[in-house]
């Protein structure tokens, strides 16, 4: 499931979505693979400096009301959590700069498993 929402990420991130856009496509995914859904109230942020109150500050998250707009360049950590579910916990992350149609894996396999 975390796999799945992992991929949900990546096909979502690209100029022209939102930050909502790409939250909601990995729920949906998630949600889908679980038959429940996982309430997690973010899948990544953007890579940048943050400033109190929060440890992340302005950097743009991906999550639900965030209506910012990738744009080529930006680069994001995205984080597919899936936990406190019957299946038990489980996370993948990665680091995707956003290019002029999609987003890059700077990780482009893991263990064996090959992102297309």
């Amino acid at each position: 499931m975390a796999l799945a929402g992992h991929a949900g990420i990546r096909s979502a991130i690209r100029p022209g979505c939102t930050a909502e856009d790409i939250y909601r496509a990995w729920r949906d995914t998630v949600d889908a693979h679980l038959g429940a859904p996982n309430d997690r109230h973010h899948c990544g942020y953007r890579i940048g400096v943050g400033f109190p109150p929060s440890w992340v500050g302005s950097v743009l998250g991906l999550r639900p009301g965030n209506t910012t707009v990738p744009r080529p360049g930006m680069t994001f950590y995205i984080q597919s959590w899936v936990i406190k579910h019957h299946v038990g916990d489980h996370v993948v992350c990665d680091t995707v700069p956003v290019t002029e149609d999609r987003c890059d894996l700077l990780t482009p396999s893991r263990g064996g498993v090959r992102w297309a």
